[in-house]
């Protein structure tokens, strides 16, 4: 059987001219696909870039809210409304998904995430437990997070609590 296909389909040889044609089509894919990668590569950057210096700023403006400021030394979980109201206040204006307040020792007074109250928000890759800002990549719950971490500090440079803001 096979001889008989073989001898009805007679298999020719590629042409050089068919040889070269395959040999552009593979050096375009491979430069498209390593273009592709790149403009992908940056485009997260940027993305991230972006979104960290927005969290950054939403945290920051939190922080420096002098009634944060006061409340929060004797503040507790799930005391009061004023500083979950304030932490939304900042949320829905800045278009972030979640803002955190949370005592010096990392411990979240209050969250846009009601579950997570009374747990730390501290990460290894902060420096915010050093009296510094930070933004970074985190996996959170299974989700990728851009987050941003301000220390909230007292009149006399004390850091009395920590301000997180961010989005998946």
């Amino acid at each position: 059987m096979r001889l008989f296909l073989a001898q009805l389909y007679p298999r020719r040889r590629m042409t050089l001219a068919g040889q070269y044609l395959v040999l552009q089509l593979l050096i375009i894919a491979v430069v498209l696909a390593g273009v592709i990668t790149v403009a992908l590569t940056q485009a997260t950057n940027n993305f991230e870039k972006i979104e960290g210096r927005r969290s950054l700023s939403a945290a920051e403006s939190l922080a420096a809210n002098p009634l944060l400021r006061v409340l929060l030394p004797q503040a507790e979980p799930e005391m009061g409304s004023a500083l979950p109201a304030m932490g939304e206040s900042v949320r829905s204006t800045s278009g972030l998904q979640f803002v955190i307040i949370a005592d010096p020792q990392g411990t979240v007074i209050t969250s846009s995430y009601p579950d997570e109250v009374g747990t730390s928000i501290l990460h290894p890759e902060s420096a915010v437990a050093e009296g510094r800002g930070w933004t970074g990549e985190i996996w959170r719950n299974g989700n990728h997070v851009l987050i941003a971490q301000v220390p909230v500090l007292d009149d006399d440079g004390k850091m009395v609590g920590i301000v997180s803001a961010g989005q998946s």
